[in-house]
């Protein structure tokens, strides 16, 4: 008869192996959604400064320009290219707080809105530039 109390089993070395096994997976998938998310939070900051940087642009464009130029046609004209965003720039003219043609005479602010886009994601920035000059 053999003596098994000195060594180890088939099912307590399968046994440990599987614990080992469930311990590796789970930090690997923890490190994969912090990855993630970290990956995340880069691209939304990225989104967020190009979007703030648009947005100052636009409002140099409303310095440097006379306010029917600018209601007209808000886009500032170089605008530098996004490595895996895209940009879009919307312009909406206002009459106090009504929305108005941009053609309109009495137009006193223009609502902008700049929104930056990466994969299915997005940061959008809303501002209204007036006539103050």
């Amino acid at each position: 008869m053999k003596d098994f109390s000195k060594g180890q089993t088939l099912v307590e070395v399968l046994f440990a192996i599987a614990v080992a096994s469930s311990v590796l997976i789970g930090l690997t998938r923890a490190t994969t959604v912090a990855l993630r998310n970290a990956r995340f939070a880069k691209n939304q900051a990225l989104a967020t400064e190009y979007a703030q940087e648009t947005m100052e642009k636009m409002r140099a464009k409303r310095d440097q320009t006379d306010w029917s130029s600018f209601k007209g046609d808000c886009v500032p004209s170089s605008l530098p290219s996004l490595s895996g965003f895209t940009r879009d720039i919307r312009c909406d003219c206002y009459v106090d707080d009504a929305p108005r043609d941009c053609s309109d005479a009495d137009i006193n602010k223009v609502k902008t809105t700049v929104t930056v886009s990466w994969n299915s994601h997005q940061a959008e920035l809303v501002s209204f530039l007036t006539k103050w000059q």
